[in-house]
């Protein structure tokens, strides 16, 4: 009967291994003693760390982004045509890459106080003589955890540096900001331990954001920028003008034109008297040579009856050529005259002409320096026009919803605090309880006696204390 219930020696490495099942639930009986203490120890854990967490409120704010003049302005805003200005627009992701920047945030911490952002809220504020004693014996317990009021850092007032750097930090944690995908509308969220301050802290980040986008898209940098360019310009323009203007004196002349005209009649005017005074002296000496071969032809006497008498031909043609020689010294004189006169003309034509192309010169630099300042100063005034905005501090981020102010409190969830650490706890100890149970080789219980033997079991012997036989 006996060898039924037996097993071969050589069969136990055959023989299933310990129950899963089986192990837990005999080493968490086994280990009870201290499981217990164990699950209790991490509640109360879970609850201390729960009550320790303060309430946190959150405020939420929106700001409309719009784009302007300002936004689009550019370094090459002076020089550029209106056609030419084609400078991208700030998108919503790009001025919430602005607004991130960690200076907002210092610039915050010390104006608002980095201890009043990192004060911790009196979870007993809000009670009063209507508030149940349940409620207020909770929010003291939770004032004793959270230890409010206390500090063990004497801030000095104005804020140490590693107060500033913690109030940043915090900043920087509690900040959300989200740009709506459809539209222009940047979402700001804020979250604290109290709700007033909630909406306190996001006013002055609202305020300071606002700030930072009209310090980053101000014309006040370009138009200090471009000043001393427009004087530039002015001197340019007045320096060609005065270069004109003293040419214009040196050569005489107001209308290069009128005046080159003027010469060139009066120099044609000459040349046809010097060329009639060469006619007629061409015709004088014609007519003295013809003359004078009559005269050779002639006698300058002629016999009359009873005496010899002057010719009267003779003697006419002879007065004839004096005059002649008068009327030729006459032109001689006169052509010598209209000689100089006909140089003098073309002396001055020549000037004019080399006045000329150094007066277009002048010119042209002139027209071209006054048209680049005019426009210059045109540019230069719709700057100032958009500067005026600025003065008056007419942003183009525009804060569409003011801070909210909400007394309901978005976490922490205490009661989940609280079973997630009893049930972490729990389950650590039946782990542990399963692994000392599973890493024992000594036989303590009937199952565990027939798994690793392979025989049946008859009977156990009840474990018996000592205070069991003495009674």
């Amino acid at each position: 009967m006996n060898s039924n219930n037996t097993s071969n020696p050589h069969d136990s490495d055959t023989l299933a291994g310990p129950d899963l099942i089986q192990t837990v639930t005999l080493g968490v009986k086994r280990s009870r003693k201290w499981l217990i203490p164990l699950v209790l120890l991490g509640t109360i854990g879970g609850t201390y760390f729960a009550l320790s967490q303060p309430n946190v409120y959150t405020s939420e704010a929106k700001l409309l982004l719009r784009s302007g003049s300002r936004e689009r302005i550019s370094a090459e805003s002076l020089v550029q045509t209106s056609e030419d200005d084609r400078s991208a627009r700030p998108t919503t992701q790009a001025e919430i890459a602005m607004l991130e920047d960690q200076a907002i945030y210092e610039k915050v911490a010390r104006t608002f106080g980095p201890a009043e952002i990192l004060a911790q809220a009196d979870p007993r504020r809000d009670d009063g003589l209507d508030t149940s004693w349940a409620i207020r014996t909770l929010h003291s317990v939770q004032a004793w955890v959270q230890n409010v009021g206390t500090s063990a850092h004497e801030c000095t007032p104005g804020g140490c540096q590693a107060c500033t750097a913690q109030a940043v930090e915090m900043l920087r944690e509690s900040v959300q900001l989200e740009g709506d995908p459809d539209s222009n509308v940047i979402v700001v969220r804020y979250s604290a331990n109290s709700s007033e301050r909630a909406r306190a802290v996001l006013n002055a980040l609202v305020l300071a954001f606002v700030d930072r986008h009209s310090e980053q898209f101000s014309v006040e940098p370009l138009l200090e920028k471009n000043r001393p360019k427009l004087e530039a310009a002015k001197k340019r323009r007045d320096d060609a003008a005065t270069a004109y203007f003293n040419h214009v004196q040196q050569c005489n002349v107001i209308d290069i034109e009128v005046q080159r005209r003027v010469l060139i009649e009066g120099a044609a005017l000459v040349e046809r008297e010097y060329n009639a005074g060469l006619l007629s002296r061409d015709e004088i000496q014609a007519e003295r040579a013809a003359i004078t071969a009559r005269m050779n032809a002639l006698n300058a006497q002629i016999d009359l009856v009873r005496e010899r008498a002057p010719n009267p031909t003779y003697l006419a043609l002879r007065e004839r050529i004096n005059e002649l020689d008068v009327e030729a010294a006459t032109n001689a004189a006169r052509l010598e005259r209209l000689s100089a006169e006909v140089a003098m003309w073309r002396t001055r034509i020549e000037s004019v002409r080399d006045c000329e192309q150094i007066h277009a010169s002048l010119g042209a630099t002139r027209d071209m320096e006054a048209a680049r300042a005019t426009d210059l100063l045109r540019r230069y005034s719709q700057l100032e026009d958009l500067g005026d905005l600025d003065l008056r501090s007419d942003a183009n981020l525009l804060v569409l919803q003011q801070p909210t102010l909400n007394f309901k409190k978005d976490g922490p969830k205490r009661a989940k605090i609280i079973f997630s650490a009893f049930a972490a706890s729990l389950l650590l100890g039946i782990w542990l309880a399963a692994m000392r149970e599973f890493f024992d080789r000594r036989l303590r219980h009937g199952p565990m006696v027939e798994r690793q033997l392979g025989v049946r079991l008859l009977g156990t012997i009840p474990e018996y204390r000592s205070r069991d036989l003495v009674a």
